[in-house]
């Protein structure tokens, strides 16, 4: 392995830490956001934990 490619795995490797840092990070605020509009509005469907699963299911980000 070339010095170029080691050094563009390592930087895919980092690349796809990140993103899944970010990736928990956003669905934990959509938790803690939803368990709120639970509270505010007496159990309505979790939309928004719904829709970030779609999103980043579908690898948009």
């Amino acid at each position: 392995m070339t010095a170029p490619d080691k050094i563009r795995e390592e930087l895919i490797e980092e690349h796809d830490k990140v993103l899944a840092y970010l990736s928990n990070d956003v669905e934990q605020m959509a938790v803690r956001i939803e368990e709120q509009l639970d509270r505010a509005k007496g159990g309505k469907p979790k939309l928004l934990l719904q829709l970030w699963h779609l999103v980043s299911n579908s690898r948009l980000l």
